[in-house]
């Protein structure tokens, strides 16, 4: 893998797991923010996002 891939790989992995946190916290607590469930999506999405391309310009 391309060390270029690589970085992007793990930070998508970084972001996606960060999602997931943060909505266990959203859903935990009620208190927070709306905000933060933006925050908690578009974390989700970049990490999904991310993982799909290192993956497949890899492959390519």
């Amino acid at each position: 893998m391309n060390l270029h891939f690589a970085i992007v790989f793990w930070l998508s992995c970084i972001f996606l797991l960060s999602g997931i946190l943060s909505l266990f916290l959203y859903k935990k607590k009620k208190a927070y923010q709306e905000s933060l469930l933006g925050l908690t999506v578009m974390l989700i999405f970049l990490g999904i996002a991310g993982i799909l391309v290192s993956v497949v310009l890899t492959i390519f």
